[in-house]
C-alpha cells in the first residue's frame, strides 16, 4: 500500500481465521481489490496482536507460532524491541536501524518473527 489514507466502509466479521490465529467480532474495512493481482485481502498487525507469527519473505510463507516454536526461534535469533503505536483498531511497529543493523543482526536474507504481545521482533 502507498501509505495514503483511504476511507472504506467498515463491517464486523463474526469470525476470521488465519492458520491457528482466530479472531471473533472483528471490525474490518471493505475494499475492492480488483486490479491488485493475486491478492485476496490484507491482514493488519492488529489481527496478530495476541498471535506471534513469522513472516518468511524468501520462503514465501507466514507461520502462526505456538509458545514452543516462538521460544525455539527466540533461542537462535536476535531479539529486538519494538516500539508500538497503538490506536485501538490500528497497530504500527517501529524499530531503529543503523547501517543495516538491528541489534547485532544484519538485515539480509532474514526471517522475521513478530511477537506483538511481547513488543519484540526476532530476526533469524
Amino acid at each position: 500500500m502507498s501509505g495514503r489514507e483511504v476511507a472504506v466502509p467498515l463491517v464486523t466479521l463474526p469470525e476470521l481465521r488465519f492458520g491457528a490465529a482466530r479472531r471473533v467480532e472483528l471490525v474490518a474495512g471493505v475494499l475492492d481489490l480488483d486490479g491488485l493481482g493475486d491478492v485476496d485481502g490484507f491482514l493488519s498487525l492488529e489481527f496478530f496482536r495476541h498471535a506471534p507469527f513469522t513472516d518468511d519473505y524468501e520462503g514465501g510463507v507466514v507461520v502462526v507460532e505456538t509458545p514452543e516454536s516462538l521460544a525455539a526461534r527466540a533461542a537462535v535469533g536476535t531479539t529486538v524491541a519494538l516500539e508500538l503505536e497503538d490506536e485501538g483498531c490500528s497497530l504500527d511497529p517501529f524499530l531503529i536501524i543503523h547501517d543495516g543493523l538491528v541489534g547485532n543482526a544484519f538485515l539480509r536474507n532474514f526471517v522475521v518473527t513478530y511477537d506483538v504481545a511481547g513488543s519484540r521482533m526476532i530476526v533469524t
